[in-house]
């Protein structure tokens, strides 16, 4: 059953994985030209907007919305569509950071999934992870400190597998709450957590944007060597270095950001 959804899949054949090892943004991109589905045009905003192309971004995420209309409503699809969702989310706080006179979050609420459907979709447990990591982010950057601290060690509590992917970002997003809360010491172990996930293994693209991340944050708790580490472990891996930069400003972002807020963020 695995199989037959792979093949399925509205992306060319292997992009995926060459989009995480290869790490270049304007090859991938350029690989999705011709195909025409709600989930390919979401991977070209997603791209473009890490390129910080915003514009472009947003009519891709536009169009992605207006293909999902007519797309089958089976369980890949609507795991792809959350996926769009997200990255439009990521977009947002990217292009322009909420801030906390915006107010709080309305509750937000996740169904309970039968067993057979995390076993039959085992993807399905990524959408509910990410969709409570965005909530975390966003109660960060709101200010409510105390309710994503909950979030994070909620997404953490029961212990990751040390390849998970998303391991690194719920370290990241932890330390800034901790931080934020007073609790430096505490912050910079969760740091020194995401840089052993980042240093142990992870695809390119996710190493180059975490390694960036934790320039950014050491840079702001003027931890200038750690800083500078993390810059030249940017530096050293084996991707073009346009996606270097890109990423590298991602962290110079992040560190003026933190400075204009007084407060650890990680968007």
């Amino acid at each position: 059953m695995r199989q037959k959804r792979r093949k399925a899949s509205p992306l060319p054949e292997g992009w995926l994985d060459e989009f995480l090892d290869r790490a270049d943004l304007d090859q991938s991109y350029a690989e999705l030209r011709g195909r025409r589905h709600f989930y390919v045009e979401g991977w070209r905003g997603y791209i473009k907007s890490q390129q910080f192309d915003f514009d472009r971004a947003w009519k891709h995420f536009d169009r992605a919305q207006e293909l999902s209309q007519d797309a089958v409503e089976d369980i890949p699809n609507l795991i792809r569509q959350f996926m769009v969702n997200i990255w439009c989310f990521e977009c947002t706080l990217l292009e322009n950071p909420v801030v906390e006179a915006q107010g709080r979050v309305p509750p937000l609420w996740m169904p309970e999934l039968p067993e057979t459907v995390l076993r039959e979709y085992p993807e399905v447990q990524l959408v509910i992870d990410l969709r409570l990591h965005s909530e975390a982010v966003l109660r960060l950057h709101l200010g409510e400190w105390d309710e994503a601290t909950g979030l994070y060690e909620r997404l953490l509590e029961g212990g990751k597998a040390p390849d998970d992917p998303q391991l690194p970002g719920y370290y990241l997003g932890l330390a800034a709450c901790k931080f934020n809360q007073g609790f430096e010491e505490l912050a910079r172990e969760h740091l020194q957590n995401a840089g052993f996930a980042v240093l142990s293994n992870g695809r390119t693209i996710n190493r180059a944007r975490i390694a960036a991340l934790l320039f950014g944050l050491h840079a702001y708790m003027e931890s200038y060597e750690e800083a500078r580490d993390w810059r030249t472990f940017l530096q050293q891996l084996d991707c073009p270095q346009a996606t270097k930069d890109i990423f590298l400003r991602f962290g110079m972002l992040l560190l003026e950001r933190c400075t204009e807020r007084s407060s650890l963020l990680v968007f």
